[in-house]
C-alpha cells in the first residue's frame, strides 16, 4: 500500500515483485488519514506500507506524529522513503529503535546528484536488514558506485551550502509564482514546486519551447492541471517566472 498521488515507480516495482499494488488515495489538499490508511491496509492484509516523506510529486509532507502512528499501528512492515529528507531536515530516524517494522530509505540522486550512480541506502534493525539480504540480487551495485557514493558522503558537509541555497530559492521561486495568474502553488520541502493551473498543458509546451524543461503531470490521477518545477539556481529561477509570467501577461 502507498499514498497516491506519490512516486509512480512503486506501483512498477510491486508489480515486478508479482504482488499487488494498492493505492491509498490522499485528499485535495494531498493529506493522508493516518487512522484510515490502517484501516485500509488491515482490511486489505497488505504486506507492506510505503510513506514517501516529503512527498514526490507534491512536495507535501507527513507530521512525524502520523508516521509514528502508522507504524505503531500496522501489521506489516512500514517503509519511510525519504528520498528528498536533505531538503526537509526531518527525519523518521529516531523511531527506529522503537518500531522493529520500520524501514528508512534514502538516496545519493538527489541532494548528491550521483541519480546515474543509481545508488542509496536503508536503514532498519538487524532481524529485517537480514530478512532483505536473503533477496538482493550478488552484485545489485556496482563497485565505482559504491566508491563515489562513499566518497561524496564522506565530504558530505561541503554539500549543505548547495542545499541551503536550494532551500532558499525554493522560498523565493515560490513567491515569484505567488499570484501570477490563476496559478496555485503547493507548500514543498523538497527541492521542485508543484503548481496547478487550468492552463498547465500549454504553459508545460511554451516553457519546453524556451529550453525550460518541466514534468507535466496534468493527466495523471489526482494531479489535474499540475505540472512539477525543479528548483534550480537564482538565474534560472528568475529566467522560469519571467517565462511563466510573460506566458499569462499575453492570455
Amino acid at each position: 500500500m502507498f499514498p497516491t498521488p506519490s512516486f509512480s515507480m512503486y506501483g512498477v516495482y510491486t508489480n515486478l515483485a508479482d504482488s499487488e499494488p494498492v493505492p491509498f488515495p490522499l485528499s485535495d489538499g494531498f493529506a493522508l488519514s493516518p487512522e484510515k490508511l490502517i484501516a485500509s491496509a488491515k482490511a486489505s492484509k497488505v504486506s507492506l506500507i510505503i510513506l514517501c516523506n516529503p512527498n514526490n510529486p507534491t512536495g507535501t509532507i507527513m507530521p512525524q506524529a502520523d508516521i509514528e502512528y502508522i507504524a505503531a499501528n500496522a501489521e506489516c512492515p512500514v517503509v519511510v522513503d525519504e528520498a528528498y529528507y536533505e531538503f526537509y531536515g526531518q527525519s523518521s530516524q529516531n523511531l527506529l529503535a522503537k518500531y522493529p517494522n520500520l524501514i528508512i530509505t534514502r538516496t545519493f540522486s538527489k541532494a548528491y546528484g550521483l541519480a546515474a550512480a543509481r545508488v542509496g541506502y536503508l536503514m532498519t534493525n538487524r532481524t529485517l536488514a537480514g530478512i532483505i539480504n536473503k533477496v538482493l540480487l550478488p552484485y545489485q551495485i556496482n563497485a565505482l558506485s559504491l566508491a563515489v557514493a562513499s566518497a561524496v558522503f564522506s565530504r558530505r558537509e561541503e554539500v549543505m551550502p548547495a542545499i541551503r541555497e536550494i532551500i532558499a530559492e525554493r522560498s523565493r521561486l515560490t513567491s515569484l509564482l505567488a499570484g501570477v495568474g490563476d496559478i496555485s502553488v503547493f507548500p514543498s520541502e523538497a527541492n521542485f514546486l508543484l503548481i496547478k493551473t487550468v492552463k498547465s498543458l500549454e504553459l508545460a509546451k511554451q516553457l519546453d519551447k524556451k529550453g525550460i524543461g518541466v514534468r507535466d503531470f496534468s493527466k495523471n490521477p489526482g494531479l489535474d492541471n499540475c505540472i512539477r518545477i525543479t528548483v534550480g539556481t537564482r538565474e534560472e529561477n528568475d529566467e522560469v517566472a519571467e517565462a511563466i509570467s510573460s506566458f499569462f501577461r499575453r492570455g
